[in-house]
């Protein structure tokens, strides 16, 4: 009778920690959603989502599949869909990214709550909330990385219930949604094929230590299928593509080259820049490494429970490995060391870091609930300098997030539709080859309201030839550099120190802005600029 009650409280017990858990994770989604609209609708879009409406805004679904043959078309395809739906303001082209994002922190607190319980679980929701990254290149950004992190953690669930699963529990079921997941993340980005790659050579691992006997089938035929299936995109991918060629001659694919390839300060990057997680991260690898190792002496280890965080680190050191020595001695001209590329190791290093705290204070001669909010509560001081590099990222000095302040100082200018009214800009770039017009695209002719017509030139790019001496057609000239930031090219410059009075400005969206005006005549204009044609 007695065993009885105790069973019955301790059932009890564990309905409670659950309608807590759940809770929890359901008020931490609700405030990641509130936060990332918020701000989302507080900041303009930068230099990669004007190239992403300039794609959106293509006049058929074959040109937005080949578009931009460096990246998979799966989010330029949604991008086109939602750009024709979406009414104007940021907040409406960025709401499918801050969705994907909200709907994967229950899919990882699901995967954590697998690893490690639900400490862990709850834990790896609010690192992910208080993620720099996650909400500044996945949720407010309106580009593939949010699909990436939300498919990522889809397929880093599905690896961890398939680990955990018996050869009669796995059914083809879940067979065919990991085969569907990778075919998404392949069709997404480069880097969520190489992420599949990871995955594969661990299960030839698996495969070597007998530890897929009976399901074998079962977990290779999604890596076939996937791979057929997305063939079709390489072979348009091989037929778009441009490539440079380096000075001996071998060619080189997106060789626009980054400087270095630090594996610190990608780890830095990938714990949102917050020495404190990054710390966390590294004191649980150490921990699960030995635990593993211990384990493995003692002959302890167990396949199921032991093994999903292992894989989970496992897979984020092969692919920084792969890339550090691609990019590092393979290939120093490839561009494959950007940080944002790596989006999906996120997970895999949150899920690490909440194991490792939830094992930590495992073992404290505590009741339950207090092992649970001594872990949160080292969480909790990581929010403080969460915060200020969430300050930073969205109010950078970098003039690329105030498109929207430049247009409004713009607007307001009573001479901006006339005729003989120029912005010489270098914000539209050219993309190998293509004119990106996003921001006329968006912030004027998308906006409608006003109905204006601004006369835009990228002329301030060097890959545009222009002749300097066609700004005499124009009386007032706006000249604004609000991405790179240059110095006025030379040729520009001297025709408008000659021919102009330079106004001072208010600098809007923190870039370089002027405002000329002609002080010449217009036949003395026209003379200078036919004896220089």
């Amino acid at each position: 009778m007695k065993s009885s009650e105790t069973d019955s409280d301790q059932h009890d017990h564990e309905r409670l920690y659950d309608i807590i858990y759940y809770v929890g994770i359901a008020l931490v989604s609700v405030a990641a959603f509130v936060m990332f609209v918020y701000l989302g609708s507080t900041t303009s879009l930068w230099l990669d989502e004007i190239f992403q409406v300039d794609y959106a805004a293509s006049s058929s679904l074959a040109e937005v599949i080949t578009v931009d043959p460096y990246t998979p078309p799966l989010f330029n395809i949604i991008a086109w869909v939602t750009y024709q739906l979406a009414p104007y303001g940021e907040i409406w082209l960025r709401l499918p990214s801050i969705v994907m994002v909200v709907l994967s922190l229950p899919l990882l607190a699901a995967t954590g709550r697998r690893i490690g319980g639900r400490r862990s679980g709850f834990l790896v929701a609010f690192l992910i909330l208080i993620n720099a990254k996650v909400l500044d290149q996945c949720a407010l950004t309106y580009r593939a990385y949010a699909l990436l992190f939300l498919l990522s953690s889809a397929l880093v669930y599905l690896y961890v219930r398939r680990i955990q699963s018996s050869a009669e529990d796995y059914s083809w079921v879940w067979s065919i949604l990991t085969a569907v997941d990778m075919l998404l993340l392949g069709y997404t980005h480069y880097f969520g094929l190489l992420f599949c790659i990871m995955f594969f050579l661990v299960d030839c691992y698996l495969l070597i230590r007998g530890r897929l006997n009976g399901m074998r089938l079962k977990v290779f035929i999604p890596y076939g299928a996937a791979l057929l299936l997305y063939l079709p995109w390489l072979i348009v991918a091989l037929g778009t593509l441009q490539t440079a060629t380096n000075t001996t001659g071998r060619i080189i694919w997106q060789a626009t080259g980054v400087e270095g390839t630090n594996v610190h300060e990608l780890l830095y990057w990938l714990c949102g820049e917050c020495a404190e997680t990054l710390g966390f991260f590294e004191i649980a690898a150490l921990v699960l490494v030995i635990a593993g190792i211990w384990t493995c002496y003692k002959r302890t280890f167990v396949w199921r429970e032991d093994m999903p965080p292992l894989v989970l680190l496992l897979t984020a050191v092969l692919m920084i490995t792969i890339m550090k020595i691609y990019c590092g001695y393979i290939n120093p001209q490839s561009m494959f060391w950007v940080e944002r590329y790596f989006i999906p190791l996120i997970p895999c290093i949150a899920l690490v870091t909440a194991w490792g705290l939830t094992k930590i204070f495992a073992n404290m001669p505590v009741p339950d609930p207090l092992r649970f909010v001594a872990a949160f509560f080292c969480v909790l001081l990581l929010v403080p300098t969460a915060s200020g590099t969430i300050n930073n990222d969205l109010a950078e000095g970098s003039s690329t997030r105030f498109y929207r302040d430049l247009t409004g100082y713009l607007c307001e200018q009573p001479d901006i539709e006339d005729d003989d009214t120029l912005v010489l800009a270098l914000i539209d770039t050219t993309d190998r080859g293509r004119q990106i017009n996003g921001w006329k695209e968006y912030y004027f002719d998308r906006k409608g309201t006003r109905d204006m017509d601004v006369n835009i030139i990228d002329g301030l790019d060097a890959s545009v030839e222009m002749n300097p001496y066609d700004l005499l057609k124009y009386d007032t000239i706006y000249v604004t550099c609000q991405h790179y930031d240059p110095e006025i090219p030379d040729p520009i410059q001297n025709v408008l120190s000659k021919y102009y009075h330079r106004h001072k400005t208010d600098d809007p969206g923190g870039g370089k802005t002027y405002k000329y005006t002609r002080t010449q005549t217009l036949q003395e204009g026209a003379s200078a600029a036919s004896e220089n044609n």
